[in-house]
């Protein structure tokens, strides 16, 4: 099963365009340093809230300053928590790199079999335009997450909660608040997340936006 074989996180010195492909170039060149040589990723997916490259594809730009080989697919996907998500999601089911450029700075994560530290082993998602924090959408996919991840609430060691309206979210859950982690950067929250916790333990990332998703993690 495919899963987070590494990560890596870069701060951005400014918001100008050339320093957010600069930090993305850096924290993809950092991962793949810590998945080893022989990693190979079969497509590079790009998310920034931001035009980082005029006239052009910024993932190919992030892809040939990496240097990845030619029949690896680089794609852009629009900013937002969703497409966050969404390229997570995406990456997860192959061997396959995620960066993703926010206000904290770029987090990269290098997807793949070879010794993966960190599966996604189920989720559920409610789109609803009309639901910008996923509050009225939370309850119903938390509990189809965990139905297809055959775990209970009590079983997550935390949950990270990002997206529009975070708090709102987070106090929404029926989750204590000392299991609670709260974050405005998706990305960067779950890198940080999952370097806290022990091997085997499990987690939730739920992102309310226009709706909410809610993925397991186990560590």
């Amino acid at each position: 099963m495919p899963g987070i074989v590494s990560h890596a996180t870069c701060a951005l010195s400014s918001s100008s365009p050339v320093d957010r492909i600069d930090a993305a170039v850096e924290a993809c060149r950092a991962a793949i340093a810590v998945a080893g040589p022989g990693y190979l990723p079969y497509a590079l997916w790009y998310v920034s809230d931001a035009v980082d490259v005029a006239g052009s594809t910024a993932a190919a730009v992030v892809h040939g300053q990496v240097g990845l080989p030619a029949f690896a697919g680089a794609y852009d996907m629009c900013g937002g928590p969703r497409s966050t998500i969404g390229a997570l999601k995406i990456a997860s089911t192959s061997t396959m790199l995620a960066v993703v450029v926010e206000a904290a700075g770029a987090s990269a994560f290098c997807f793949g079999k070879a010794e993966p530290n960190t599966h996604d082993v189920g989720g559920a998602n409610v789109t609803d335009a009309a639901d910008t924090s996923g509050v009225a959408s939370v309850t119903s996919a938390f509990e189809s997450a965990l139905n297809a991840a055959a775990c209970s609430i009590a079983d997550l060691s935390m949950v990270l909660v990002s997206g529009n309206e975070a708090p709102t979210l987070a106090a929404s859950l029926a989750v204590e608040p000392s299991r609670i982690l709260v974050g405005s950067n998706t990305a960067q929250l779950l890198a940080d997340g999952r370097s806290l916790l022990e091997p085997g333990a499990l987690f939730a990332q739920v992102v309310g936006c226009d709706g909410v998703d809610v993925r397991i993690w186990r560590r």
